[in-house]
């Protein structure tokens, strides 16, 4: 299987454009179940997908670095949009950990931050 490119994470509040995700992991989670019958059937079951971004690096818009704190703070619902292999992926959800690793003299916040979000939409 050939290497997924994912880049150009943009994560937005509403309809505002907040910060950059960097350094990204992208797991896409169908959820589904295998079951086994006693007859010796197999079949799934349908789950719920889930999208998660785990990543190091977030660079905030310009004047926008309270609200991309505020947003993991404050438990707001946040869109993330991805360039998966050449497509665009998006997901509603909200930030579910971030840990700090230091100061940042580029003006990223750097450490260790996960978002967690609903099945993916094609744009």
């Amino acid at each position: 299987m050939a290497n997924v490119r994912v880049q150009r994470i943009k994560v937005y509040l509403g309809s505002k454009l907040i910060g950059e995700i960097l350094d990204a992991t992208y797991d896409h989670n169908t959820n589904d179940e295998q079951y086994h019958a006693t007859s010796g059937s197999n079949f799934f079951s349908t789950g719920n997908d889930t999208t998660e971004f785990s990543f190091t690096t977030v660079v905030p818009k310009t004047g926008h670095q309270a609200q991309l704190k505020q947003a993991c703070l404050g438990h707001l619902d946040v869109t993330c949009t991805a360039e998966v292999d050449g497509g665009i992926e998006q997901a509603d959800g909200r930030f579910t950990q971030r840990s700090y690793k230091g100061e940042s003299k580029n003006g990223s916040l750097q450490g260790s931050w996960k978002f967690m979000g609903g099945a993916p939409s094609t744009i």
